[in-house]
């Protein structure tokens, strides 16, 4: 996810790897769906969320189905509605450059944009010139100062 605000707080999950997504044979990466674990860590991250405190205004998604099953099991843990959520499909796969633009051209204080990696990941060094991020783990939560470009925390599910 990422988190991004005119306060410039930028929050990410990673929401794909093998051991998230069930291994759905025959069907495409675009099709997979998650896995048990997968599940249990996006609650685990809504309920984070809650906790916190977090509510973005908008929400960024790629409309792959494992980031459509991550985000709704999210928004209903963080008690987020889900009108919040418009499903982006120039999300899935994206470049870095081009989610960096995605974040730029929103207008609204707070979004959580819901990706794919090695974009996302990507996406966060260049948010942050001194960020390292390389191989972050499944379902972690970076939250970035996009005003400060710098990186804040990881939380892990």
């Amino acid at each position: 996810f990422f988190f991004s605000s005119r306060r410039r707080h930028t929050r990410y999950w990673r929401d794909w790897s093998s051991d998230v997504c069930s291994s759905d044979l025959g069907n495409t990466d675009f099709e997979r769906t998650l896995a048990d674990k997968g599940r249990e860590q996006s609650a685990s991250i809504g309920e984070w969320l809650l906790a916190q405190q977090l509510r973005p205004d908008r929400i960024l998604a790629s409309p792959a189905y494992r980031a459509k099953e991550t985000i709704e099991i999210v928004a209903d843990r963080a008690n987020i509605e889900r009108d919040k959520i418009e499903w982006v499909d120039n999300i899935y796969n994206a470049h870095p450059d081009l989610l960096y633009k995605i974040i730029q051209a929103q207008t609204v204080e707070t979004i959580l944009l819901v990706g794919h990696n090695p974009g996302i990941e990507t996406v966060i060094n260049m948010l942050d010139n001194s960020a390292t991020i390389n191989g972050m783990g499944t379902a972690n939560l970076a939250i970035v100062d996009h005003e400060k470009r710098k990186l804040i925390k990881i939380v892990k599910p």
